[in-house]
């Protein structure tokens, strides 16, 4: 066959450079909803190896041909990884970079069983965000999307934060505003998330934070902010939106529910909460040493100078 994806076996970049293209000549994507775009992919998918009288394996294409790669972080979590992995090899991922730190079971096993994975493993305890910030560093590719291997999430709800980056986006955020519930029942987290949002002029965005995976971001907001600051994510958050880069909500899943239990992380005012919470506080005030005490919201009437004040 002289198509261009079987003279190289048919593999998932090549077909889905394929799919992008017809997309971009037909400007599709610009009123397609999300359930319309994947019937359509998989009929793609289908039809192409059907032509090929092969059956159709289960990827999923995504709209947009820039590289990107997936970091995932992971301890003590093997019995989660395979399924989080498995959904990873669905889509057409340039790189995927594994970091599994302070593991006892068969997480680094189950890593290194992934044909062309980067598997880091870090015998002592690093922390999401470290190793979120680990993986940034090591990748190479236009988009980056960060996951974590407690949960597995489909393949087909991690399009929506690699189109958003292809679509201008330099940090695609998961949207958990539907999954919240009313104010009165919200922990102290959601309440840090919203305020930091607020305060820096992005009430929009509500909750949605680099806190909690998914989320995807550009090379240029790697470059821009440096791999080390993903290690306090509200910090990266706040530093991107006072940079001038482009964040905005690209796909909602429902994190809160698939939050696996730890010690670290239940009860109110958990160690975990007190964590982050305190990544909140650092942000603000990172902020104002950068924007000003005020977070450039202006003084309006008041002359502080008249009483001996001189303006921060």
């Amino acid at each position: 066959m002289k198509h261009a994806a079987a003279r190289e076996r048919v593999h998932p970049k090549a077909l889905n450079r394929l799919w992008a293209s017809r997309l971009a000549a037909g400007r599709a994507m610009e009123a397609m909803s999300w359930p319309r775009y994947h019937a359509m992919m998989k009929g793609y998918v289908r039809g192409f190896f059907h032509a090929l009288r092969r059956p159709a394996p289960a990827w999923v294409l995504v709209p947009t041909d820039r590289s990107f790669a997936v970091v995932v972080t992971a301890m003590n979590e093997g019995r989660t990884l395979g399924a989080v992995l498995a959904q990873i090899s669905r889509l057409p991922a340039d790189e995927l970079i594994v970091v599994v730190n302070g593991s006892v079971d068969a997480s680094f096993r189950r890593a290194r069983s992934v044909p062309g994975a980067i598997v880091v493993n870090e015998p002592q305890p690093l922390g999401h965000d470290v190793g979120r910030a680990l993986g940034a560093k090591l990748a190479r590719a236009d988009t980056v999307l960060f996951l974590d291997g407690d949960f597995a999430v489909s393949a087909e709800q991690l399009v929506p934060f690699l189109h958003g980056i292809g679509s201008g986006l330099d940090v695609a955020l998961n949207d958990i505003g539907p999954y919240l519930g009313p104010f009165y029942r919200q922990d102290a987290v959601t309440g840090w998330k919203q305020f930091l949002n607020t305060a820096l002029g992005r009430p929009d965005l509500r909750a949605a934070s680099l806190t909690a995976v998914p989320h995807a971001v550009s090379r240029k907001a790697i470059d821009t902010l440096g791999p080390q600051s993903f290690m306090v994510p509200p910090k990266a958050q706040a530093r991107a939106l006072l940079s001038g880069l482009a964040v905005g909500t690209a796909g909602s899943v429902n994190v809160i529910r698939a939050n696996k239990r730890r010690p670290a992380n239940r009860g109110m005012n958990n160690r975990m909460a007190q964590l982050i919470v305190g990544d909140h506080i650092e942000a603000l005030h990172m902020a104002s040493a950068l924007a000003g005490a005020r977070l450039r919201y202006d003084d309006t009437i008041r002359r502080r100078s008249m009483a001996g004040e001189v303006p921060q």
